[in-house]
């Protein structure tokens, strides 16, 4: 089975950020993993008697995929994002607000929620679309054209689910048609 190692704050058992993290695993991303096949594993549940920074950092290592919660900038959580972002290894962010998100990061797409009365059907489905965009996509270590081009149109679906803004898709079919490719309404 595939993995998700969700990074995200914890805080104390009966802290704001341990109810956020619990409410975001179990709300939003076990029952999307489940539908497609992923366990879910946090930093707070890992079973062993090593040392928890080497754990962190197998998991970061080997999971097929990690999702980091960045609410706050939590210094844990933005440098286990950051060591992820160097394996080039797919993972998908998190945040209960966009305006907040860091400069150096704030390209990177990112999928806003709340906790606050949160409309879990429509964040469930976004979640999925992205989790598998990113398994279909995911490319070779060599850089080719093909794949800049893959990797790029994923991006850009990516961000269109993230936003609900089709719009740019429309764009990409418009440029296309410009240059000969016919897209069908089966294609888009």
């Amino acid at each position: 089975m595939k993995k998700i190692f969700f990074v995200t704050p914890i805080g104390d058992k009966n802290s704001n950020e341990r109810r956020d993290a619990d409410f975001v695993m179990n709300t939003f991303i076990n029952p999307v993993a489940k539908k497609l096949d992923y366990d879910v594993l946090r930093a707070d549940l890992i079973q062993s008697v090593t040392d928890i920074s080497d754990s962190i950092l197998e998991q970061l290592d080997n999971s097929d995929l990690v999702i980091a919660d960045i609410t706050n900038a939590n210094p844990n959580v933005m440098f286990e994002l950051g060591y992820r972002f160097s394996t080039k290894k797919p993972y998908l962010i998190l945040t209960q607000s966009i305006k907040e998100i860091p400069f150096d990061i704030k390209g990177i797409r990112a999928l806003e929620y709340t906790v606050t009365a949160p409309d879990i059907d429509d964040f469930q489905l976004r979640l999925e679309q992205m989790i598998k965009v990113i398994a279909e996509t995911q490319l070779d270590t060599n850089n080719d054209l093909n794949n800049l081009g893959e990797k790029m149109g994923a991006e850009l679906l990516m961000n269109a689910i993230a936003t609900g803004d089709l719009s740019k898709l429309e764009k990409v079919a418009e440029l296309a048609k410009m240059f000969g490719v016919d897209l069908t309404s089966e294609d888009k």
